[in-house]
């Protein structure tokens, strides 16, 4: 599975990419009760903001825990689907989902 990317918006307008490590999915599908693959077929908001989360801290880029973070963030898009789009995924857009190919 390629690794997924994240662009995560913080409060203060600073903006990071969070990496999906495999060490961050483990920890997402221990979370969840799920894999990222299934949770990709139906996936909640939380699901993206927890990916980005473990991402981070994971990485050692996200010292808070995952509720603290979300305190702290504006917005978690999908940094490859902006990529591919040359535009910025907005609320409203679909992201692509974990576990699904772009081509």
């Amino acid at each position: 599975m390629a690794r997924v990317k994240l662009k995560v918006t913080y409060s203060d307008g600073r903006v990071v990419e969070s990496i999906v490590s495999p060490k961050a999915e483990v920890d997402f599908e221990r979370h969840f009760g799920t894999s990222v693959i299934k949770a990709g077929r139906d996936m909640h908001q939380q699901y993206y903001y927890y990916l980005a989360w473990a991402g981070l801290h994971h990485a050692g880029r996200e010292a808070a825990d995952f509720d603290t973070f979300l305190g702290q963030i504006d917005e978690v898009v999908d940094a490859d689907a902006e990529e591919e789009s040359g535009e910025e995924p907005g609320p409203t857009k679909a992201a692509r989902r974990p576990g699904t190919s772009s081509s």
